[in-house]
């Protein structure tokens, strides 16, 4: 594999989820009833930065948490994951962002979010340092939502272009519609951009995914992917368009299969995987993280994803082999 020489820095939020799995959504006015509630550690940025850690990369989150115990609850966990969390600020003013989950049973989730000390982080609070020795820094168009988290997040995005720094972003639907403006003026400095067709459409007015590709590609993105939920995904790199089918796994919950599907874009880039064997790990991270409820440390481990590709690259007829194998040999 190649050497990845210094670290990644995802700035973004960190959330405690508490994921309640339902029979139904309720009409306004009625109960669904759960039998449990799981209390996880998420936030897009924190998915894909576990995702990217548990594949050996060396990471660090630029945040800001609560002083509380749901706090002191997601910097323990991340803290175990290796991830380097120097520049984690606290706000004693704000709580940790808080998000409730209601997931039925085909594993669609309905979010309440409330996002807390996360929209604390502030443009003083972001200095050089927290670039140095960095090769790419990874944002999501959340942390464009509201000020001051905006703010820092536009002066990262350019602290990050005047050091020649490659940028990649997530961007989600709801960003795409309520800060457009922000998501088209960065776009013309991103190495990687991932979307979904609802968030093409916002920004574009574009419905499909070659066409989605297109655009970003024509902003100056070098390499695009869109997702496409259980069709798979479509991407663009190396004067490639290219598109997988999805995986067929026992889906559960749908959470943080987006931003796992994006750290497997993220470390496919850094370690020049062919197009092919991109879109297949990609694939394999965002299908994997639907098998099991919540994301955060319970999303899969290097070893369950060793584990499937290997079961694709020893089915010789599969469409899929040669691009596992070139996946497991990038592992090793």
């Amino acid at each position: 594999m190649k050497q990845v020489s210094g670290e990644l820095a995802l700035l973004g939020d960190i959330n405690i989820d508490a994921i309640m799995p339902v029979e139904f959504y309720p009409r306004p006015g009625e109960i669904a009833f759960s039998e449990q509630v799981r209390l996880n550690l998420g936030g897009a940025v924190t998915n894909t930065a576990i995702m990217l850690a548990r594949l050996g990369l060396p990471i660090r989150l630029i945040s800001c948490t609560g002083k509380d115990e749901w706090g002191k609850m997601a910097l323990d966990q991340l803290a175990a994951e290796g991830i380097n969390l120097s520049y984690v600020k606290k706000a004693p003013s704000h709580h940790t962002g808080l998000v409730f989950i209601a997931v039925t049973r085909d594993g669609e989730r309905t979010i309440f979010s409330c996002r807390g000390a996360n929209i604390a982080l502030r443009s003083e609070n972001i200095q050089p340092v927290m670039l140095e020795n960095v090769q790419l820094l990874h944002l999501t168009g959340y942390s464009f939502l509201q000020s001051p988290q905006r703010e820092a997040s536009i002066y990262t995005a350019t602290l990050a272009k005047e050091m020649r720094i490659p940028i990649s972003i997530e961007i989600g639907p709801e960003p795409a519609r309520l800060c457009r403006d922000d998501m088209l003026n960065l776009l013309p400095d991103l190495s990687i951009c991932v979307i979904g067709l609802e968030e093409s459409y916002t920004l574009f007015g574009l419905s499909e995914p070659l066409e989605a590709l297109n655009a970003l590609r024509n902003f100056g993105v070098q390499c695009a992917a869109v997702k496409l939920s259980d069709e798979g995904c479509y991407i663009g790199w190396q004067n490639c368009q290219l598109h997988t089918l999805a995986f067929q796994v026992n889906t559960v919950d749908t959470t943080g299969a987006g931003d796992s599907f994006a750290a497997g874009i993220l470390y496919s880039w850094l370690n020049d995987f062919s197009p092919n064997a991109m879109s297949i790990f990609a694939n394999t991270l965002g299908a994997l993280a639907t098998t099991r409820y919540g994301a955060g440390v319970n999303l899969p481990s290097s070893e369950n994803i060793t584990s499937f590709l290997k079961n694709l690259a020893n089915e010789e007829h599969s469409i899929y082999a040669k691009g596992a194998l070139e996946c497991l040999r990038n592992l090793e």
